[in-house]
């Protein structure tokens, strides 16, 4: 049952990621919540030898590029709106992030400049 109610999560973030009238924001959290299902097969490749020639059907899996091309969005973005939802709370008050996490939804302000607002924000806490 678990299972199949996974699938059914997977099939509709997919269908999801496929229309482009979604906010690249929205479209890249639906990616980072499936992660885990890609982080498998790179699990997979683990304690493989990429440098010998036998060794052919070994395929490199790099999780934020295949999520990037499934939310269609670059790979710098989506690393840019990962970091922000992972820290983007540990820097910013609760009302902050989700006001910034709003506009990005909505597309009013991008990705990288909430990025670079909550990084001098992270950085003047550190001095």
């Amino acid at each position: 049952m678990l299972k199949k109610i996974k699938k059914i999560k997977l099939c509709l973030i997919n269908k999801i990621l496929n229309k482009r009238c979604f906010s690249e924001a929205y479209r890249i959290k639906l990616a980072v919540e499936i992660e885990s299902l890609y982080r498998r097969k790179a699990i997979k490749n683990q304690g493989n030898r990429t440098d010998i020639k036998k060794n052919q059907n070994f395929l490199r899996v790099n999780t934020n590029k295949e999520l990037a091309k499934l939310a269609k969005v670059s790979p710098t973005r989506f690393s840019q709106m990962k970091w922000f939802l992972k820290n983007g709370k540990q820097y910013l008050s609760p009302e902050l992030f989700e006001k910034k996490y709003e506009k990005l939804i909505q597309n009013d302000t991008t990705i990288y400049e909430v990025y670079v607002s909550v990084r001098k924000i992270r950085n003047k806490q550190k001095i």
